[in-house]
């Protein structure tokens, strides 16, 4: 009986042994810091022939094409906390929703994340119109320092 008792005990010691191999956790996602540029609607009808689209700005050429584009029709512009960007150190994200038929939409960046392969901007529509019967065009444009990845809006 002992012998039982013992091989027993032995088999429920070796059973409840620790082998758990650790393993690596993938690193979590990094917020990403950005300063906001100008956020509002475009009131032209879309006579400002700015698309739906998310546009990566490297550039002064392209800020500078951007910013005639938005002020083509209503002097829009004006609204932005910035307008001079160091391109040496920062980049510019500018997001354009579709034409809407009413007012009261956005289009907000919730929060932008950067892991080992690309930084990823999540979009979402806040505020869902029917506030006034205008036509509009929500955007965003914020700030980010400068990176070698890919970004990807969704």
């Amino acid at each position: 009986m002992k012998k039982i008792l013992l091989l027993f005990t032995g088999l429920l010691l070796v059973a409840c042994s620790d082998d758990a191999t650790t393993v690596a956790s993938a690193p979590q996602d990094q917020n990403v810091n950005f300063q906001l540029v100008g956020k509002g609607n475009l009131y032209g009808g879309s006579s400002e022939n700015i698309s739906q689209q998310n546009l990566v700005i490297n550039s002064q050429t392209e800020w500078d094409a951007l910013k005639a584009a938005m002020d083509a029709v209503n002097n829009t512009t004006y609204q932005f906390t910035q307008t001079d960007v160091d391109f040496e150190h920062y980049q510019v994200l500018a997001i354009f929703d579709e034409v809407k038929m009413s007012g009261g939409w956005t289009i907000d960046i919730t929060d932008i994340a950067e892991n080992q392969q690309n930084l990823l901007v999540n979009l979402d529509n806040i505020k869902t119109g029917d506030a006034t019967t205008v036509i509009t065009q929500p955007f965003e444009i914020v700030k980010i320092k400068r990176t070698g990845k890919p970004i990807v809006f969704e």
